[in-house]
């Protein structure tokens, strides 16, 4: 079973891994001393092989209210659903429906995206009315990324998405074409 350790402050949001205690940075960070609400969410499954054991990413959805947590390796691994107390809200069976490696609320497009495995491109998510994936299209096809298991993340502010490449440096990719635009060092 994954386990995601959110803070959720008024204006920012942090990941933390429960095992390590480091924080992850989310949303505009300006104010990191503000109070903090933590919660410990469990994504569906049980780790026993079926449900997946890498966690590919938390992405918050502020328009709906919702946190969206993805398991690596397959199309049939979970997605889960969660409210912003960290309460289940998907069901267990709740398919990723594309092999996700990096997963991210697009705040201009108002849609979840992802990046895939290697050459499987990048996807935008199609949501029922509870706010559930049905299904996902291919927005850019082919390696869009750096490398075959890079995660990719959202800058809202550059409109980017963010890769770390090979040399542990971040490579910048364009939300609009999938193309690398200059690497960051």
């Amino acid at each position: 079973m994954l386990i995601y350790l959110l803070n959720h402050h008024d204006e920012e949001d942090t990941i933390s891994n429960p095992f390590t205690g480091r924080r992850f940075y989310h949303g505009p960070c300006a104010n990191r001393t503000k109070a903090q609400k933590s919660y410990i969410i469990k994504n569906a499954g049980d780790n026993s092989g079926d449900f997946g054991a890498n966690g590919a990413g938390v992405a918050w959805n502020p328009l709906a209210k919702r946190y969206y947590a993805a398991m690596a390796g397959n199309a049939k691994y979970p997605l889960s659903v969660f409210d912003a107390t960290g309460k289940l809200l998907s069901p267990p069976e709740q398919e990723a429906k594309f092999d996700i490696r990096g997963l991210w609320y697009n705040t201009d497009t108002k849609t979840l995206q992802a990046n895939g495995y290697n050459d499987f491109g990048w996807a935008e998510y199609l949501m029922n009315t509870k706010g559930f994936p049905t299904g996902a299209n291919v927005l850019h096809e082919g390696m869009n990324q750096p490398t075959t298991q890079s995660a990719g993340t959202f800058d809202g502010k550059d409109k980017v998405v963010l890769f770390f490449n090979e040399e542990g440096n971040v490579d910048v990719y364009s939300v609009t074409e999938g193309c690398s635009i200059i690497p960051c060092h």
